[in-house]
């Protein structure tokens, strides 16, 4: 590597001073986005979706859409001289109160504090204008008293501007004496520290004054009426004195009554006795008392302190008293007529107000941002000012009045309404006015009126509103952006006034451009009639800018008295749609315009196009009758109202183009309206025909094609006019609804050759086809549809007559549609239909390629497709930190090895892709070896991303370079990052299990293609052959030259010779797909990627029909297969049966046929008898039909590698070996495993290679006398002197002619025979337990005895002694017929070791199960047993078994799927074992989700946690102490029992604990907290699992007595043994402190109870999307259907339990369910015990009603008649759609609802866009303010100069 170019000390200073610029610059912008306010989130509907708007974006001219706050756009309000709403405007309560009372006066109000406290403020300050409605002076309330609380503020119509008051302190000094002069004056002279005396002089004088007397009658009564009676009596004794001077004299005179009010008063009269001689109160009345109240007045020096106020009373005449009854003394002469600019801005004091009728006009920003306001009525209000209310966010009531004819600027911007309606008097609503008013739900206007403007972006961002009621109104001009929305809205119709025309000037329309954008949910349009009536206008490009779902669009016009109304509506056909994605959206309007023409909207219309189709449909009503029209730009459909297609012609327009390239579709719908069929003279444009090259009928359409509706007649002919309509028709697609095809329909068509025919709804039986209606005289033609019996189609293809060019004998080639597409055509030779080709694995990708040929844009291939899809899926932010991760960890990279390490790791993904990958090698100025530029640009990029740079990127590889996207690879790795797609899935599930369809009688292609008879003789007859029809169109045509070799030639191969048999799937075939895999290929030859083949109505079979399908399992043979021909499953070595019909039945892997006389024919021993199927021995257990035997098949034991012993001695009648019988494969290392064959009595004739290769046979018997034997019989059995073969003892009667064959052919030169007299002795063989013949057996006295034995009749058998295999326990001899080893002899016997494993394998096999380690659940795939477990030989691999590992399941943030224990399918199986599938997080920056691994330290553990382990960071860094290891016989058992340390990305350090299980598999290390997953062994014979015990170290197990079971880590070392006991020992009672898992059983196994199949069925109105709907019912198979039904009693019961739970319904939207459960035929609904203890898991789209609201929606159910039971529920989203999740635990009412009282703003999205209610704008302030801190803090380093 070239040197790096060293960096000067100033550069670094440079880079230094840059750095930590642009880290200020990123950190003032980071607080920046901090800042920025975050409105509420409002959840689309889930049908607009983003990249429909982002297409859009690039379709609209949007530069100048959005709202703007600094518009100038405002609203005039009057003013003049004497008129001014803004003259204190800006100015603070201080500023305006120094011109108190002198221009600018106060209104004060007495507020009620509670308690009996009150306070005296001024309420609002006023000033003197001239009312502009007339009447002379008037108020303007220029600024409100922010501390003055009022809950409702009456302007009333004269405001109090002085009460009575009187200071505290004067008060005070009134009665100390010491009152100031000139407040002196204002009381009357009553001294009130003067005495008031009352004397018995003055009694006799005539009394007290009327004022004396009243003050003591007032305050003294008692006293004074006291005093009164002593004056009085003292009075009686002295006039009785002085009469009767004798008469005692009276005494003292009785003492005075005296009172000082300052002293002798209390103190309430004292309040009393002041008002009485207040001048002021005297005046105003009598009866008052003064009330201290708070004083607020400004300007008095006592505010905060108290003042009396004057309470009660009579009052005189021009006195009020306020509403508390205390005294006012001046009110304003004038009333009010406005509120002020900015009066009441900012408060926060007042709730409700009450615009008095005289009040005509409103401020700007009279009440902005008066955040308590929550309702305003304008009873008189001519003008509302710009901003007046704007920010006034909890305003929920506003009532504009009558007379409002001005509505300003942004005037409720931000309020809470819900609802606004105008009077007939508006004029105009200003720009913004109810912009972000995002409770606003309707918007009425009265009819009639004045005209009326709404001005650009009114109702903007407005997403609640669904109803605007605008068309009997006065409105003329309507502006930009009016009824806009950002994002998310509901569901809106929407008609416009018809006073809306369109404008004089053309320069000025009526209606504004983004009209309605970004509505999603926007419904249909009606435009007024009047609008283009008589001349042109255009509407704007962008007006329905978003509004995805837009059902029609309306220019109304009356078809029989106006029918050219909106005749001049044009419109931009290419943008005004641009975004709609309703498939049924359509455009409504007249058919002319004034002039006759067609009208413009229908022109416009003709070529117009939606984001998701290329036609929009038209509809205009003409004499009575509804017209439906669409157009693709170029031709013109119209249908009639009952769907009638009545005319195809060219658009207006068009001309006939030079060169036919035109195609037709007859679509399904036009608009909603379905098309159905076809009138007569419907295609009378010729020249439109002549130039249609393809022809589609959409699925769902018409049901008929009438007779020669597409016949290729002459027009014209011989005239220069002369035309051949439907000539150049090349290809044509029949929809699903037809069901007939009339007579002569495409007669003549000599340019069609392809017919694509989709499956019929209505059932094969209802198509009809009619004579010659595909009589087309072109010289071939395929057909594409289902291959069926009775299915016309088909049926028509297949019909001997029908020949479409007679010459060649060209027929109908036949091809099914996806995924199976095969090819078949009738075989005139065998009279069958012949199946001739079908897909093969190395053909999905250009199989894919061709189906997406129209979607590859600039890729070549479908992978390359897929690839670009998944880097664009990748692509987003949300990956950044994976590429930095990424980049970073290649920099620092020590070498190449680290490097290949990278690409391993959890970073590296498709999120590095090419982009990234360009962008890293412009460093390399195009020179891998060159240093980076020195440029200031690539500095930069280095201190941001790349620092330090040590390496290059040159072979730095994008994640699709690297993994290219593969079908196959991607669906057998299951590679999150390459998904498989539902289409990949089927293509090649049908490729591995081919199905051949009833109606197929052949699959002998071999035959087709060289004219052979079923007998395989040359045909030579007159019935026609096949060579023109192989010609035409597979030889290298339809067939690729691999699969012409395969079906066609004799080629040898190069292993093998002379063993290929061309055919469908037996022919040379070098599947180059995977060059790993083929290294484990036996022959090049038969198609080894199949794995099953269903033959549903196949007559016969060719020879040798499935040779060498290696991964061959099954062969379903079908009722009709009477004839399989000879081996045909030879080297198909993992079949282990075939389907049995009436003619063949397969026992322990042979295969029989059925003969007349119910004997048996072996057609073929399956070459995985004693492998994967049967013993070794023939016969064995099992092996019944054996004694049925009579004929054997040639070839019928050929290559059956694992047989060791046949004995036929007991077959009935067998008189023929027949060639090729026993023949071996000599190139095959296993092969010649066959050591004794034993042939029956009645055996005769003994065939040409019947023994050849059979290397290893020690024993044959033939015990017929004369039995003719082959000079070939034994070829190739050593005649090369090869040492391989054994000698062959050939035992047999002296006399007899296999005696004198061996004398002949023996020799050792020759086949190496000998022969053995069989005299009257039985041979006796002894087998290993896998039926290998035992060598070098001894007895127990070491004496050596032969194997076999040859023993005398009524004799014993030498025993050998017990057979030794390691790990292998002898039990004893099992001998044929059960007999035993110490039996006497009668015959010919075997003897088979038996035994058991001591490691549990079970018959030599081991138990491998799969779990999921995130949900624990049990996994099995293909080679997996019923019980979910796989059963391997020992040693054995399952590439070995040709088993596949399970799929891996989907889940969230889970990647990088892996098995437990470094495990794959090439894993020799030596133990049982548990697998577990691990995996790691997706999410950005995430660690992995296993315990014992991290981001950049792979995972070394044998663990089987879950997911959750990485949640449990504990900070525990210390290893806890060591314990000893138990040795495990599991190779799952982890080495080492110690605890250790991981570190997670964040840092922290989790400890690791160990598990060792004893006699079961889960040992590994995990983190305290996971969920670990065991399982015990399967027992020994004659053994059970018992229980499970632990070491009682924190372990509770959720089950002591299941075989599996789990259990939480906790933070120890654990051990934990599976026991078991003898099977007759009763089972110990598990204790279990958790409870039950679900499984139950003593037995040792576990049994899974699968999930049914259960569907749902809404009928309830108001979910759409009801097929995303499903369910699952715990705790049964069977299979249900869960109803989802509206009845009453549900409604009732939901409404009484919501009432119940939040006392009313007022805030409450909900949907009420009534849930049933019904059998699988939906017609017996289950109740009672039926349905006890299920439960139903239900996921349905969220009711549309509800969606907007997300997740605040809610799931209950109704318990005890009406009691809400709350529901643990959740949300997803399925296609796009929001989806919400709950368990029904019983059935009936349910409900999903929202309350709307009590909203959380994070939850109002659910869709899967986020998992959280975070703000983006946090994730990008937060990235930003790191970025400033890593450049802050980043030291630079000097440059390193590095080699390579």
């Amino acid at each position: 590597m070239a040197k790096k170019a060293p960096v000067k000390k100033t550069k670094r200073r440079l880079k230094r001073s840059v750095r930590r610029s642009l880290a200020a610059v990123l950190m003032v912008t980071a607080i920046a986005v901090a800042a920025i306010p975050v409105p509420e989130n409002y959840a689309d509907n889930g049908d607009a979706k983003e990249s429909v708007m982002a297409r859009a974006a690039d379709v609209h001219d949007m530069s100048d859409y959005g709202y703007d706050e600094n518009s100038a756009d405002t609203e005039t309000l009057p003013s003049g001289s004497n008129f001014k709403l803004d003259k204190y405007a800006g100015k603070t309560d201080e500023e305006i109160l120094k011109d108190l009372d002198s221009t600018v006066w106060a209104s004060y109000a007495v507020t009620d504090l509670g308690g009996g406290t009150f306070s005296l403020g001024w309420q609002f300050l006023f000033y003197k204008v001239i009312n502009p409605r007339g009447g002379g002076d008037a108020g303007v309330v220029c600024k409100y008293n922010r501390e003055f609380y009022s809950e409702k503020v009456d302007l009333s119509l004269y405001p109090i501007t002085k009460y009575f008051t009187f200071e505290a302190a004067d008060y005070d000094a009134y009665y100390a004496g010491t009152m100031d002069t000139n407040k002196r004056k204002l009381m009357d002279t009553t001294d009130p520290l003067a005495p008031i005396e009352y004397t018995y002089t003055m009694y006799k004088m005539g009394g007290l004054t009327d004022d004396e007397r009243a003050f003591f009658t007032k305050y003294f009564a008692e006293e004074l009426q006291s005093r009164e009676q002593e004056f009085k009596a003292y009075k009686a004794l002295e006039d009785a004195h002085d009469k009767n001077p004798s008469a005692p004299e009276p005494g003292p005179e009785p003492a005075k009554l005296s009172k000082i009010p300052s002293n002798d008063l209390s103190a309430e009269q004292k309040l009393q006795f002041f008002c009485e001689h207040n001048n002021q109160l005297k005046k105003a009345g009598s009866g008052f008392t003064l009330f201290s109240v708070k004083d607020g007045r400004p300007g008095t020096g006592n505010s905060g302190g108290n003042v009396y106020l004057a309470k009660g009373g009579t009052l005189t005449t021009g006195y009020v008293p306020d509403s508390n009854g205390f005294l006012v003394m001046e009110t304003n002469p004038y009333t009010m007529c406005a509120i002020g600019n900015e009066a009441f801005k900012g408060v926060t004091n007042v709730e409700n107000m009450d615009i008095p009728q005289q009040i005509g006009y409103i401020g700007n920003e009279a009440f902005a941002d008066a955040t308590l306001l929550s309702s305003i009525k304008l009873n008189n209000v001519d003008v509302i000012g710009n901003k007046a209310f704007k920010g006034c966010v909890n305003l929920a009531t506003a009532d504009l009045g009558q007379t409002t004819k001005v509505v300003g600027k942004e005037c409720f911007s931000g309020t809470k309404l819900t609802s606004i309606k105008f009077n007939n008097a508006t004029e105009t609503i200003g720009y913004g006015a109810f912009y972000n008013c995002r409770n606003l739900t309707t918007v009425t206007f009265e009819n009639g009126g004045q005209p009326c403007t709404i001005k650009d972006y009114a109702f903007f961002n407005c997403p609640a509103l669904t109803t605007v009621s605008m068309e009997g109104t006065n409105i003329i001009k309507i502006g930009e952006g009016a009824f806009a929305v950002e994002t998310g809205s509901q569901p809106m119709d929407f008609i416009l006034p018809s006073t809306l025309i369109e404008s004089g000037n053309a320069n000025d329309s009526t209606i504004g451009n983004y009209l309605f954008a970004g509505r999603s949910s926007l419904g249909y349009v009606k435009f007024p009639k009047d609008y283009g009536r008589s001349k042109a206008v255009k509407l704007p490009d962008a007006m329905f800018h978003g509004c995805a779902n837009l059902k029609y669009v309306e220019f109304p016009c009356d078809p029989k008295n106006d029918p050219q109304a909106c005749g001049f509506v044009r419109y931009d056909p290419a943008k005004l749609f641009a975004d709609v994605i309703n498939p049924d959206f359509y455009v409504k309007g007249p058919k002319l315009n004034n002039s006759g023409d067609p009208a413009l909207p229908r022109e416009s219309t003709w070529d117009a196009v939606t984001a998701v189709s290329k036609t929009i449909p038209y509809v205009y009503i003409e004499n009575g009758v509804n017209f439906y029209e669409v157009s693709d730009g170029t031709y013109l459909l119209c249908i009639d109202d009952k769907g009638v297609l009545i005319s195809c012609t060219f658009k207006p327009g068009v001309s006939k183009p030079t060169k036919p390239n035109i195609d037709l579709e007859i679509p399904a719908l036009v608009g909603n309206t379905k098309v159905t069929g076809i009138a007569s003279g419907c295609f009378s444009d010729d020249d439109l025909n002549e130039s249609i090259v393809s022809l589609k009928i959409a699925d769902e359409s018409i049901t008929s094609i009438a007779d020669g509706v597409f016949e290729a007649r002459v027009v014209d002919e011989g005239t220069p006019n002369e035309k051949r309509p439907w000539k150049n028709l090349k290809k044509v697609y029949i929809g699903n609804s037809v069901t007939t095809i009339g007579a002569n329909a495409f007669k003549n068509c000599e340019s069609l050759i392809d017919v694509t025919f989709n499956s019929p709804k209505a059932g094969y039986e209802a198509f009809q086809i009619g004579q010659d209606a595909f009589k087309t005289e072109s010289d071939e033609l395929t057909f594409h549809g289902d291959i069926a019996k009775g299915y016309a189609p088909f049926d028509w293809a297949m019909d001997p007559n029908n020949i479409i060019e007679s010459t060649n004998g060209i027929r109908v080639c036949y091809k099914s549609l996806s995924p199976s597409y095969l090819t078949v055509m009738y075989n005139p030779i065998t009279q069958m239909t012949t199946l001739l080709d079908y897909p093969k694995y190395d053909q999905i990708s250009s199989i894919l390629t061709d189906i997406h040929r129209d979607e590859l844009g600039s890729a070549k291939t479908y992978e390359q497709m897929r690839q670009n899809l998944l880097y664009e899926q990748y692509s987003s932010t949300d990956y950044d930190e994976r590429r930095v991760a990424f980049a970073n960890a290649w920099n620092t990279a020590a070498d190449e090895d680290a490097k290949l390490e990278l690409y391993a790791s959890e970073n590296y993904g498709p999120w590095v892709n090419q982009d990234f990958c360009s962008e890293w090698n412009d460093w390399l100025d195009g020179n891998p070896h060159a240093p980076a530029p020195d440029t200031s640009a690539v500095d930069a990029l280095s201190d941001f991303l790349f620092e330090p740079i040590v390496a290059y990127a040159a072979d730095m590889q994008p994640y699709y370079s690297r993994n290219p996207y593969d079908v196959i690879k991607n669906i057998e790795s299951n590679n999150p990052y390459s998904p498989a797609t539902p289409e990949e899935l089927a293509l090649v599930n049908a490729v591995r299990n081919v199905v051949v369809p009833a109606g197929v009688e052949s699959i002998d292609v071999y035959g087709y293609v060289n004219n052979l008879t079923v007998d395989g003789e040359k045909y030579s007859g007159d019935a026609g052959n096949n060579t023109g029809n192989y010609s035409k169109y597979f030889n290298l045509k339809s067939w690729d030259s691999a699969t012409q070799k395969m079906y066609t030639s004799k080629v040898p191969d190069e292993d093998d010779s002379n063993a290929i048999v061309p055919g469908l799937f037996s022919g040379y075939y070098d599947d180059q797909y995977d060059e790993a895999d083929a290294s484990n290929e036996l022959f090049k030859r038969g198609n080894d990627r199949v794995e099953s083949v269903t033959l549903s109505n196949v007559k016969y079979l060719p020879d040798y029909a499935f040779d060498s399908c290696e991964r061959l399992r099954t062969v379903i043979l079908g009722p009709d297969c009477a004839d399989i021909g000879t081996a045909p499953f030879r080297g198909c070595h993992m079949m282990s049966s075939v389907g049995d019909n009436d003619y063949y039945k397969t026992q322990n892997g042979i295969v029989y046929s059925v003969n007349a006389d119910e004997t048996l024919t072996i057609e073929e021993c399956l070459p995985a008898r004693g492998r994967l199927v049967g013993t070794a021995l023939i016969p064995d257990q099992g092996d019944e039909n054996l004694s049925k035997v009579s004929a054997i098949k040639p070839g019928a034991f050929e290559d059956c590698d694992y047989i060791t012993t046949v004995d036929l001695s007991k077959t009935s009648g067998l008189s023929v070996i027949p060639e090729d019988c026993f023949k071996n494969d000599p190139t095959q290392d296993n092969c010649g495993m066959l050591s004794s064959v034993t042939l029956p009595r009645s055996v005769n004739e003994i065939q040409a290679g019947a023994f050849s290769y059979a290397l290893s046979l020690n024993t044959l018997t033939i015990p017929g006398m004369e039995v003719f034997i082959s000079a070939k019989a034994f070829e190739e059995n050593g005649a090369d002197g090869s040492d391989k073969k054994a000698v062959t003892t050939v035992r047999t009667y002296q006399d007899s002619s296999a005696r004198r064959y061996v004398n002949t052919y023996g020799a050792t030169s020759q086949f190496n025979l000998q022969w053995q007299d069989i005299g009257n002795q039985w041979r006796v063989t002894f087998y290993d337990a896998d039926g290998i013949i035992l060598k070098d057996l001894k007895n127990q006295d070491g004496e050596v005895i032969d194997n076999p034995q040859y023993v005398g009749d009524d004799e014993y058998v030498k025993q050998p002694t017990d057979p030794v295999k390691e790990g292998w326990t002898f039990d004893g001899w099992l001998g044929t017929d059960n007999t035993k080893v110490s039996d006497r002899i009668h015959g010919d016997t075997n003897f088979i070791a038996q035994g058991h494993y001591d490691n549990g394998s079970v018959g030599g096999r081991f138990v491998v199960e799969f779990y999921d380690g995130l949900d624990g659940k049990m996994l099995s795939g293909r080679g997996a047993e019923k019980d979910g477990k796989y059963y391997v030989d020992a040693g054995m691999s399952f590439a070995d078994m040709g088993y596949e590992a399970p799929a891996f399941p989907a889940h969230n943030n889970a990647a990088n799927p892996r098995w437990s224990e470094n495990w794959s399918t090439t894993t020799k199986v030596t133990s049982n074992m548990t697998v577990v599938a691990l995996y790691s997080s997706t999410t950005s920056g995430g660690s992995t989700n296993t315990p014992g691994g991290s981001t950049n330290t792979p995972n070394t553990s044998n663990n089987s946690s879950n997911n959750n382990n990485n949640n449990n960071n504990n900070n525990n860094t210390t290893s806890s102490k060591k314990s000893s290891s138990t040795s495990s016989t599991s190779s799952s058992t982890s080495s080492s029992s110690t605890s250790t340390s991981s570190t997670t990305s964040d840092g922290h350090s989790v400890a690791m604990y160990t598990v060792l299980v004893q006699s079961g598999s889960g040992s590994g290390s995990y983190a305290q907290g996971a969920t670990v997953v065991i399982s015990a062994y399967p027992p020994a014979d004659g053994m059970v699992f018992n229980n499970w015990t632990t070491d009682g170290n924190g372990v509770t197990l959720a089950s002591t007595s299941t075989p599996v079971t789990t259990f939480v880590m906790p933070g120890n070392n654990v051990t934990i043994t599976a026991n078991y006991v003898p099977a007759t020992t009763s089972i110990t009672a598990p204790v279990n402190t958790v409870g039950t898992t679900g499984t139950t059983g003593t037995t040792g196994t576990t049994t899974t109870t699968p999930d049914g199949n259960t569907t749902v069925d809404i009928t309830k109105p108001g979910i759409s999307n009801k097929d995303l709907a499903t369910a699952n019912v715990n705790g049964s198979t069977d299979n249900f259907i869960v109803k989802i039904s509206e009845t009453d009693p549900a409604t009732q019961a939901v409404a009484a339990a919501l009432t119940n739970k939040y006392g009313s319904l007022e805030n409450i939207l909900y949907y009420a369910m009534d849930i049933t459960l019904w059998d699988s035929t939906g017609s017996y609904q289950l109740t009672g015990d039926q349905i006890a203890g299920l439960s139903v898991d239900i996921t349905i789209p969220i009711p549309d009603a509800l969606v907007a609201y997300g997740g605040n929606n809610m799931a209950g159910a109704v318990v005890n008649g009406d009691q809400l039971e709350s529901l643990n529920e959740s949300f997803t989203t399925i296609n796009g759609v929001p989806c919400i999740r709950f368990q029904a635990t019983h059935f009936s009412p349910y409900t999903v609802y929202v309350d709307t009282g009590n909203l959380t703003e994070g939850m109002l999205d659910v869709t899967p866009k986020t998992g959280d209610p975070i703000h983006p704008k946090w994730f990008l302030s937060v990235g930003l303010a790191c970025l400033s801190v890593i450049l802050f803090m980043k030291k630079d380093k000097k440059v390193k100069i590095k080699t390579a």
